[in-house]
């Protein structure tokens, strides 16, 4: 069974995983039409964007790709972009363009010792936390502050 799903989520893009693969999806306005959409993909390197506007994504990859093998699609503005890694040396990303935010790919390559329905609780936990940390930020972007009246 492939083990799939390991990735993160930055300010930009979400991205998850398999031995063989990176998926990125890239959020635009639903209007976006995928001629407006500025994509270059070289073996080590990725950029994408809307034409006249700064890129979502611009910098080094973290491996290689095979850029052949690779493909993008667009829906409702979301962008898909799938990437076959070139190589299987580095089979688990520990992030998408160097800089970015970064995972514990250790835990990936240890989970191969691990039972699959304990895989999948440490995960969901793992998510979770990570959504009530994304909520408890949100909530004190939106919250005005608080004022005491007599």
């Amino acid at each position: 069974m492939e083990k799939e799903d390991y990735g993160g989520v930055t300010e930009n893009y979400k991205w998850t995983q398999t031995e063989n693969d990176v998926t990125i999806n890239v959020p635009f306005p639903k209007e976006t039409k995928g001629k407006e959409i500025d994509f270059v993909l070289k073996p080590k390197y990725l950029k994408v964007g809307i034409h006249g506007q700064k890129p979502k994504i611009d910098g080094e990859l973290h491996q290689f790709v095979l850029v052949d093998d690779s493909i993008w699609s667009l829906s409702e503005g979301d962008l898909e972009i799938n990437l076959k890694k070139a190589s299987s040396s580095a089979k688990w990303w520990k992030c998408v363009v160097e800089g970015d935010p970064e995972t514990d790919v250790s835990f990936i390559e240890g989970s191969k010792y691990l039972d699959d329905s304990l895989i999948r609780r440490i995960k969901n936990e793992k998510r979770q936390k990570a959504e009530e940390e994304r909520k408890r930020e949100q909530e004190k972007h939106e919250s005005p502050a608080s004022s005491e009246h007599p």
